[in-house]
């Protein structure tokens, strides 16, 4: 009973390693294939003033949608497999840059992004006004006598006056007005 208990321990310890060296021999080779990211980070910056800039796009020329921006304080983070990079480093009114990278383990690249300037020939603008005044100062209204009386009459008779005053333009005078 022993012999037998003993032949199938060993057995069971030479499958077992069997098993684990064919894992390892599939395994290992797909592991090896896997590529190391790592990051490259750093800050943009004006190379004038010096002062960060935020909202700034960076990306490798090579993969160009593994870009970033650049965060409210001008940094930013990239995290990208093993290899050589162009980076292309874009800002409105800023010239772009081209930065070489070659990365086998974490960076650090601050960037300098310089003004572009653009020259603009004269302008000139021009225009008509249009003349919306009036071309009279005389300004007449008529009231017929079946105007007047189909307006409705308010405590007692019709009132020419007060009919007057209910026309556009026209302001009662009375207490306290000039």
């Amino acid at each position: 009973m022993q012999a037998i208990a003993a032949f199938l321990f060993s057995g069971m310890r030479k499958l077992s390693f069997l098993f684990l060296f064919l894992n390892l021999a599939i395994i290992l080779p797909l592991w090896s294939e896997i590529p190391v990211q790592v990051t490259v980070s750093g800050f943009v910056r004006d190379k004038k003033t010096g002062e960060t800039i935020s909202g700034a796009v960076i990306f490798p020329k090579e993969k160009p949608s593994m870009g970033v921006t650049s965060n409210s304080y001008g940094y930013y983070s990239l995290s990208l497999p093993q290899g050589s990079y162009t980076l292309n480093v874009q800002f409105l009114g800023y010239q772009t840059a081209l930065i070489p990278v070659t990365l086998e383990k974490n960076s650090t690249v601050d960037i300098d992004l310089e003004e572009a300037s653009v020259s603009l020939g004269e302008v000139t603008v021009t225009g008509e006004k249009t003349n919306n005044n009036l071309k009279s100062n005389q300004v007449v209204s008529k009231i017929s006598v079946h105007e007047i009386r189909t307006i409705p009459v308010i405590l007692g008779e019709k009132d020419i006056l007060k009919t007057i005053q209910l026309m556009p333009g026209i302001s009662p005078a009375g207490e306290g007005n000039a």
